[in-house]
């Protein structure tokens, strides 16, 4: 199937929900309104000899309160946080009770309806918007969602959360417990670099429950730095765990070095890195630089303080990168392997965890998409047969967590993230589960449209599998243990005299010929007969 007809699909779905929930709802008021005639016609016939009052008070009563409810519930809820298209729904259904529900009364009162037997009429009525309010928020809310899916919005929210776009069960806390090795973080002193980005946040956070007794908070945003600590103070304190927040970069060995020493640090965590495609490929000297050579520094000052353990957060691209944000990762690996395979019995346990896209993550796509929608659209696609590998923040933040403490050393530790998403089918589910209509060649009023923008340079169709059948089982399902000889000793030290070199020079030249010469899958970006290919969209 063409990427225009899956569009025009649906756009199309999203269109007929929309439409069959409005038909719902009409037919069952209907069917109400037939009962409060029923109701108003059996009273009637059933007490002729009661004293007649005249219904006009009635008739008005019951309409002022049906009308005063359609009002609040029309102009009431999409402020209250259903959107635009919901509220439209609802404002028609809203009139459509009035004027049926009006008839009703006024059928009733041409009828003879006595004042006592007007009771059930009024409940009728009262009954008949409730259950309609009801009915038109669930059929609308509920159902404006892809085949095959569960539903995706929350009433109280505008936008889906990020997690109800995996696609798979979540791993969740519960299947954490009771494994070996999560006491490894008790009472110790824990640094996480880049503890105000999205992984280095949701470590910190997780790792409070886990009560070190002292947790380094070191980034180099200021304003990142703030907003976690700020977040992160009350739970820390009701835990007795000690913030320490530390403002700057993992490049700066002298201030790593004296950290390190000052908080007598036993674990840390290295989750800060550089880390959207694009911008890196365009700057990648100061991103080979921060995620190569921080890595570096960070790892040799924790060797040299004698910390017990020290876990590098590493991606996916990682593997076979064609791009010079994948390769400043490898090269981060490589480094940590190597440092750990010169570590004696008595050393420190070095340890790599591997993982995809973290849905919600700062940069990510839902986050983005949700913005475009927000915005009026349109919502942009690199590639329309672009996929990736999903997980969600706290899933990657446990899992982490577990394979540093299940660590013996030298290990690259990769986490099952099911099945490749496509990145289009993403954007579709993600404009019709925030309540809007897709915009198409058969749906030309839609409110949002899909572009295709083409691939960045650096940057894959498809990552690649983070299992390959070669891994190894872990206590944990989701968890495996990666067999990789990584390079020597004298190949990395080559790598990171070029990448000094390039740097002094300003001229990423010489780092990239020795990256292309040692990493497989990289092409260098400044070789003619290695340029990227242009993505064509088909």
């Amino acid at each position: 199937m063409k990427v225009s007809e899956q569009v025009d699909n649906t756009a199309v779905l999203a269109s007929r929900q929309d439409i069959d929930s409005y038909i719902g709802v009409l037919l069952t008021d209907l069917g109400f309104v037939v009962m409060s005639l029923l109701i108003a016609l059996f009273s009637t016939a059933a007490d002729r000899n009661l004293t007649e009052v005249s219904t006009v008070p009635v008739g008005a009563f019951a309409g002022f309160v049906m009308l005063s409810a359609t009002i609040m519930v029309a102009f009431g809820l999409p402020r209250s946080g259903a959107s635009d298209a919901d509220g439209r729904i609802i404002l028609r259904t809203a009139v459509t009770t009035v004027s049926l529900a009006l008839i009703a009364v006024m059928a009733g009162a041409l009828s003879g309806l006595t004042l006592p037997l007007a009771v059930p009429m009024i409940f009728s009525a009262c009954l008949f918007i409730m259950m309609t309010v009801s009915r038109a928020i669930f059929a609308q809310l509920n159902s404006r969602q892809l085949p095959g899916r569960r539903p995706t919005v929350d009433p109280m929210n505008k936008m889906p959360t990020p997690d109800m776009f995996l696609g798979r069960t979540e791993v969740g806390e519960d299947t954490l417990d009771g494994l070996y090795g999560l006491e490894t973080y008790v009472g110790k002193s824990v640094l996480v670099s880049g503890a105000g980005g999205s992984i280095g946040s949701e470590l910190c956070r997780q790792l409070i429950h886990h009560r070190p007794g002292r947790l380094i908070l070191f980034d180099l945003s200021e304003v990142a730095l703030f907003d976690v600590h700020r977040t992160l103070l009350q739970t820390a304190s009701a835990a007795q765990v000690e913030l320490v927040p530390v403002l700057g970069s993992v490049t700066d060995g002298i201030l790593v070095a004296q950290v390190l020493a000052q908080q007598s640090v036993d674990i840390v965590l290295h989750a800060a890195a550089y880390k959207h495609v694009s911008l890196v490929q365009r700057n990648p000297l100061v991103g080979l630089s921060n995620n190569a050579l921080g890595t570096h520094v960070l790892t040799t000052a924790a060797v040299q303080a004698g910390v017990e353990r020290f876990i590098l957060v590493s991606s996916d691209k990682a593997m076979r990168p064609s791009g010079v944000m994948g390769v400043s990762k490898r090269l981060a690996e490589l480094i940590v392997q190597d440092i750990a395979h010169r570590m004696g019995d008595d050393g420190p346990i070095l340890s790599i965890v591997r993982f995809g896209n973290v849905l919600g993550s700062s940069g990510s796509v839902v986050p983005i998409f949700q913005d475009q929608i927000s915005r009026g659209g349109p919502v942009t696609v690199t590639d329309p047969h672009a996929t990736r590998y999903f997980m969600t923040v706290s899933e990657a933040g446990r899992l982490v967590l577990y394979a540093g403490a299940m660590s013996r050393g030298g290990e690259i530790f990769v986490l099952d993230m099911g099945k490749p998403v496509r990145i289009l089918d993403l954007a579709l589910q993600a404009i019709v589960a925030a309540g809007r209509t897709i915009r198409s060649p058969k749906v030309p009023n839609g409110e949002i449209a899909v572009e295709i923008v083409g691939l960045c340079e650096g940057e894959n169709r498809h990552e690649q599998a983070l299992c390959d059948g070669t891994e190894k089982a872990t206590a944990h399902h989701r968890i495996f243990c990666l067999e990789d000889a990584g390079l020597s000793e004298f190949e990395v030290a080559e790598i990171l005299r070029a990448l000094r070199n390039a740097i002094a020079s300003g001229q990423p030249e010489e780092a990239f010929s020795a990256l292309a010469r040692r990493i497989p899958g990289f092409r260098n970006p400044t070789d003619p007969e290695e340029t990227l290919p242009i993505a064509h969209i088909s």
